[in-house]
C-alpha cells in the first residue's frame, strides 16, 4: 500500500504537467489559426481591391494637390459648372445617376474628398475648412472656370458653408440636398440621431476582409450596372473607411468652423429636402454608411 501511494503521488504531478502542456499547445494552435485567418482575410481583401481597380479604372482625371492625387470626373459642357460634393464618407460614385442628367444642361464635375474614392489622403484633418481649401486647390488645378455652383449632399452642406465663407468670389450659387447644418448634432433628439457606430470594429472588419466576406460592401442599385466595376473598386477599402471615420470625428470641429457662416448676400441658394414621413429608398450599403444612417448622416 505504501508503494502504491508513493507511485500515485509521483504520477499525479506528471499527469497535470501533461494536461497543461496539451492545453498550452491547443491555445497556441488556436492563436496561430486566428493569426493565419486574419492574414488571409486581409490579403484577400487587398487582392480584391487591386483586382477591381486594375480592371475598372475610374473615369475622370487626377490632379496634384499638396503633392497628393485628387480625383475629379467632369461631364457635359456649358456654364456655370456645377460641382458635386457627396455625403459623409461617400465618393463621387453616389452621383452616378444624377450627374448624367445634369450634364445634359451644363458641365458637371464630381470629385472625391481626401482619402475617399480614388483620392489620396491629403491630411489627417477632415474638418470643413481643410476640405474647403483642398477643393479650392483642386478646382484651381483643374482650371474650372469661375464662378461655379457648388451642390452638396448631407454633411457636404456644412462643407459648402465653409467654401462660401472662404472663397465667396468663386461662386455663382449653392445647392443643398438634404444638407446638414452646423447645429444638427445639438438640435436633433437622440432617437433621431441614433447611436454612434463602433468605429474601431468597423475599421478592423474592413481591414481583415470580414465586411467583404459577410456581404457588407455596397450593393449595386438597379440602373447602375454599367458602373458596377467602378463602384466595387471603391468598396471595403480600409483607407476609405478611415477617411469617413475621420470626417465623422471632425463633425464638431466642422460645425464650430461654420456656425457663424453667412448670410451670403445675393448669392442664389437652392435647398432640396425630403419631407416628413418620406422613407429612404433601399440602396447601397456599407459598414460606414450603415453607421452614418444610424447617426443621422448620409
Amino acid at each position: 500500500m505504501a508503494l502504491d501511494s508513493r507511485q500515485n503521488s509521483i504520477g499525479q504531478p506528471s499527469r497535470e504537467h501533461r494536461w497543461r502542456r496539451l492545453l498550452a499547445r491547443i491555445g497556441i494552435g488556436l492563436l496561430l489559426l486566428l493569426v493565419l485567418t486574419c492574414i488571409t482575410g486581409a490579403t484577400w481583401n487587398a487582392l480584391m481591391i487591386r483586382h477591381y481597380r486594375l480592371a475598372y479604372p475610374a473615369p475622370g482625371k487626377t490632379y496634384r494637390v499638396d503633392g497628393h492625387a485628387m480625383h475629379m470626373y467632369c461631364t457635359g459642357t456649358g456654364s456655370p459648372t456645377l460641382v458635386l460634393d457627396a455625403g459623409l464618407g461617400d465618393d463621387c460614385t453616389v452621383w452616378a445617376k444624377v450627374q448624367p442628367e445634369l450634364s445634359k444642361t451644363t458641365q458637371v464635375c464630381s470629385y472625391d474628398r481626401s482619402g475617399l474614392g480614388r483620392s489620396d489622403t491629403l491630411s489627417n484633418d477632415h474638418d470643413a475648412n481643410t476640405l474647403a481649401d483642398q477643393l479650392h486647390a483642386l478646382l484651381e488645378q483643374a482650371g474650372i472656370a469661375k464662378p461655379f455652383v457648388l451642390m452638396g449632399h448631407s454633411i457636404a452642406g456644412v462643407y459648402l458653408r465653409a467654401y462660401a465663407t472662404r472663397y465667396p468670389h468663386d461662386l455663382a450659387g449653392l445647392v443643398f440636398v438634404d444638407g446638414s447644418t452646423p447645429d444638427q448634432m445639438k438640435r436633433l433628439p437622440k432617437e433621431v440621431m441614433g447611436s454612434v457606430p463602433n468605429f474601431a470594429l468597423m475599421k478592423w472588419m474592413t481591414v481583415l476582409g470580414v465586411a467583404r466576406a459577410t456581404g457588407q460592401c455596397p450593393d449595386i442599385e438597379p440602373g447602375l450596372e454599367s458602373e458596377r466595376g467602378w463602384i466595387l473598386s471603391d468598396a471595403c477599402v480600409p483607407s476609405i473607411v478611415a477617411a469617413g471615420i475621420g470626417e465623422f470625428r471632425d463633425i464638431d470641429r466642422s460645425s464650430d468652423e461654420t456656425r457663424q457662416s453667412g448670410p451670403f448676400g445675393s448669392l442664389p441658394i437652392l435647398i432640396f429636402f425630403r419631407g416628413p414621413g418620406r422613407t429612404r429608398q433601399k440602396g447601397r450599403s456599407s459598414p460606414l454608411s450603415a453607421g452614418r444612417n444610424e447617426s443621422g448622416f448620409r
